[in-house]
Formats: C-alpha cells, sequence, structure tokens
C-alpha cells in the first residue's frame, strides 16, 4: 500500500481578522482610528491605467505601455512615486512572464545576403523601368 502524500497547504496558517458590518477588518474597541484602505495607490488614484494594464496583461505590447508610462514626453500629468514603484513591480513580473519581443532586421527576414556589405540595395535585382 502506497503512503499517503501529504500536499502543501499554503493557506494553512493564515487566520483571518474578524470583519465589520462593512466587510473591512474590525478595529480595536476604543480605537478612534478608521482602518486603512486596503486598496494599492494604482485603485485608488489612476483607474484607467490599472484597467489598460488587466486588458493587457499576458500581451508583449503591455511592455511598450510600460515604457510610454515612464517615458512620458511631459503633456501627461506626472504619476506619484507611490504609483510608479507599484506599475515598475507589475511590468517586472510582466517582463518576467512575457518577454519583450526582439527587433527583427531585414537580415532575419530576407536572409543573410541582405545584411552583408557587399550588397547594399535591396532592389539591385529588379529591372529598371523607363
Amino acid at each position: 500500500m502506497k503512503p499517503r502524500v501529504r500536499h502543501y497547504d499554503p493557506f494553512a496558517n493564515i487566520t483571518l481578522a474578524p470583519l465589520s458590518r462593512a466587510g473591512r477588518p474590525a478595529t480595536a474597541q476604543g480605537s478612534r482610528d478608521a482602518p486603512a484602505d486596503p486598496r494599492s495607490v494604482l485603485e485608488k488614484r489612476y483607474p484607467a491605467i490599472l484597467q489598460s494594464i488587466k486588458l493587457m496583461w499576458g500581451y508583449p505590447e503591455l511592455n511598450a505601455y510600460f515604457d510610454k508610462l515612464w517615458l512620458a514626453d511631459g503633456n501627461q500629468t506626472p504619476i506619484d512615486p507611490e504609483a510608479m514603484s507599484e506599475l515598475m513591480l507589475l511590468a517586472r513580473v510582466h517582463q518576467e512572464l512575457v518577454p519583450a519581443r526582439p527587433a527583427r532586421t531585414l537580415a532575419s527576414i530576407y536572409g543573410t545576403d541582405y545584411a552583408s556589405a557587399r550588397r547594399r540595395d535591396i532592389w539591385e535585382d529588379v529591372p529598371r523601368r523607363r
């Protein structure tokens, strides 16, 4: 008989704090501080950027979108440093999951003849029209 294999449960040691009626973690009695908002800075201040990231997640075009966000030309409003750090973290994770495609060269498209120095004009084998 085979021994049973125990599977790792990552949620086994997590204890949940009791929730208030509003669905947020309850604060200690007598505390005047309101519970912190569990949303990230991007969710609070930049919902349009977050929506774009959600739509493009998993596609190589998102890497170009991240580059566009932090290489802005000055026409857009600047992004807060806290939000920028979240964006950089998301960009790094996405870059690991979906690497950027390298730019294609003429040599990779048409072969190595076009990359050599002896052949400079790609149209030289086409007859000239008069």
